[in-house]
C-alpha cells in the first residue's frame, strides 16, 4: 500500500529528504563549525528562496508568475526557521568539543615535567605555537 503512495506523490517522497537535509543536516553543521548567527541566518535565508523556486518550478499551475516566490519564501523560512533554529544551537553546544579537548591536552602537557633539551631544539625548526593556554592575559605573555 505505501509502495503505491510514494509512486503516486514523487514530489513529497523526494522533497523529504531535501527539506530533512535543510532544515536538520545542514544548521547541525553550521552550529557544529562555529558559524555565526549571521551566516545561520543567509542560510535560512538562501535555503527558503531555492525551496521555494523549487515549488514554483514544481508546480508552475499553483503559482501566477515568478511574483509568488516573496511570499512563498517567506512561508519557506517560516517552516525552517524552528527545527533549523533547533538544530544550529544543538551543533553549537555539542560542536567545540575539539577545542576543550587540546584545551584540557595542553593543561595536562604543562603540569607534567620541563621540556627535555631535544624538544627545545626541535622548538628552533618549529614554526606552530606550542601549547599556550587560553587563560593567560596579555600581562603574562609580554617578556620581563
Amino acid at each position: 500500500m505505501m509502495q503505491h503512495w510514494i509512486f503516486r506523490e514523487p514530489t513529497l517522497a523526494l522533497g523529504l529528504p531535501v527539506y530533512i537535509c535543510a532544515a536538520v543536516v545542514f544548521p547541525l553543521h553550521l552550529g557544529w563549525t562555529g558559524a555565526s548567527l549571521l551566516a545561520f541566518a543567509a542560510y535560512l535565508l538562501v535555503a527558503a528562496v531555492l525551496l521555494a523556486a523549487a515549488d514554483v518550478l514544481g508546480q508552475p499551475g499553483l503559482y501566477p508568475g515568478w511574483g509568488a516566490l516573496l511570499p512563498q519564501s517567506m512561508l519557506s523560512v517560516l517552516a525552517l526557521a524552528v527545527p533549523a533554529g533547533l538544530a544550529f544551537a544543538l551543533g553549537a553546544l555539542v560542536g567545540p568539543v575539539e577545542e576543550r579537548l587540546e584545551d584540557q591536552v595542553c593543561l595536562m602537557e604543562q603540569s607534567g615535567s620541563s621540556q627535555a633539551a631535544a624538544d627545545e631544539a626541535d622548538d628552533i625548526f618549529d614554526v606552530t605555537a606550542d601549547c599556550v593556554p587560553r587563560t593567560l592575559g596579555m600581562a603574562e605573555l609580554r617578556p620581563g
